[in-house]
């Protein structure tokens, strides 16, 4: 009788159904004990298991197992734990994490995975175990772990939960204490996002004093020095964003603002004469205004005109003195003719001053059709800003304490003592947290 099925039904091909093969019961059942032929030791305890599993789901173990003559018979972990082995053993045979491991065990585990080459642990996946579960106890040893660079994900969220609680946590001496031992490059990262949320005198003053404390200086003024030469850019060869200024009418086009990492500038000898070309340059904190025209001794520069606030509606007080340093690309006829250091340029809030940076292009001998191509990597330094904000909060005690006459850089000299003078004119202070 037809099944109703159809001939052509006959000579089909059936897929089987998916066997997921039950290995986990080699290393639990002790039926299988005779076939171990490897034992890993950790914290002088032995886990037993199979070269063919490991080896088939690890490079390190790949290259121990096959294509030698005499495999070894036994591998030791002499600096890592146990339970950390076991359980990557066990996974490595179909078993599921613990997820009740301790998120530093966690941290141990990723990093022993990544050492043994298994391509199946992704740090990403491990969000979830770790950083929902970070603690005043243990987030500083999170935070502290060599494997976190390796971690970008899970970084941000220990960064994150530290950040949210850093005035908590440096009231506590032997927090405290932790977290002076915290790595340079994740101390920038909490810094960072620290003095961007600072908005009282009392915040401010305790993150200056914490990083000081930090960086074993004397001073607030030595810090300040040094933490201009911080990789504050995690990728120096990355360029900002130029975009042209709102009331441009080539600022919008279709509802979509326009941004360049490069700014052409066609016909510059014309464009000197006839409207100096302009723009922002786009930061994280403030939009920066520069603009091209000639000095006095008739060469190109870069004027450094404003710093305007992204979001005007977040107080904080790092905003009375933005501070950036900008490393220019500057081609013309083909070469990049800029060849100098990166410059550090400082504003004080309410108050115009103007900075500019020379090009070594004489405007005497250029040509109509002369065309200039300009590209930037800034990187703003929230650290400098709070470190001016604290001196400009109390005066009187920044003159007494710190040395600013003789130690401060002349741009932050300069841009402290012009806030002062215009807080006098106006009959202001510079105290009181946010202004």
């Amino acid at each position: 009788m037809d099944s109703g099925l159809g001939l052509a039904s006959k000579g089909a091909v059936r897929k089987p159904h998916k066997h997921t093969p039950d290995c986990l019961k080699l290393i639990s059942d002790p039926a299988f004990a005779p076939l171990f032929d490897i034992a890993l030791v950790a914290e002088g305890k032995e886990i037993r298991a199979h070269r063919c599993i490991l080896a088939s789901n690890s490079a390190y173990f790949f290259e121990q197992f096959c294509g030698v003559p005499n495999p070894p018979a036994r591998i030791e972990f002499p600096s890592q734990r146990y339970s950390v082995i076991r359980q990557l053993i066990r996974y490595l045979y179909g078993d599921e994490l613990d997820e009740q491991t301790p998120p530093d065990e966690i941290m141990e585990l990723l990093s022993e995975a990544r050492a043994l080459g298994i391509p199946t642990i992704q740090g990403d996946d491990f969000y979830g175990l770790v950083v929902p579960r970070l603690t005043f106890q243990n987030c500083l040893t999170i935070l502290q772990h060599e494997e976190l660079v390796h971690q970008p994900l899970i970084g941000e969220g220990v960064v994150a939960f530290v950040t949210d609680h850093f005035f908590d946590l440096i009231q506590h001496a032997s927090l405290r204490d932790q977290m002076l031992g915290v790595h340079r490059r994740y101390l920038m990262d909490l810094l960072r996002a620290i003095c961007s949320r600072c908005c009282t005198d009392q915040q401010a003053k305790d993150t200056v004093q914490f990083a000081v404390e930090w960086s074993q200086f004397e001073t607030a003024c030595d810090l300040l020095k040094d933490c201009k030469n911080w990789p504050w850019n995690h990728d120096p060869t990355s360029l900002s964003y130029f975009k042209p200024l709102p009331d441009d009418p080539m600022a919008m086009a279709k509802g979509t603002e326009i941004k360049s990492v490069e700014w052409q500038i066609p016909q510059v000898k014309r464009a000197l004469r006839d409207q100096l070309p302009v723009r922002l340059v786009s930061g994280a904190l403030f939009d920066w205004g520069v603009r091209i025209d000639h000095g006095a001794e008739g060469k190109i520069r870069i004027v450094y005109e404003s710093a305007t606030e992204v979001e005007p509606q977040i107080h904080a007080c790092m905003k009375r003195f933005p501070a950036a340093m900008f490393a220019w690309q500057v081609i013309f006829r083909g070469n990049n003719v800029f060849h100098e250091r990166p410059v550090f340029i400082c504003f004080p809030q309410g108050v115009s001053l103007h900075w500019s940076t020379t090009l070594p292009i004489a405007t005497a001998e250029l040509s109509e059709e002369d065309h200039l191509t300009i590209l930037v990597s800034m990187v703003e330094n929230p650290l400098v800003s709070l470190i001016l904000y604290h001196f400009s909060a109390d005066l009187g005690n920044t003159m007494a304490t710190e040395d600013i006459l003789n130690r401060l850089p002349h741009i932050e000299y300069r841009c402290l003592s012009s806030y002062s003078l215009y807080q006098q004119a106006k009959g202001g202070h510079g105290s009181g947290g946010f202004r």
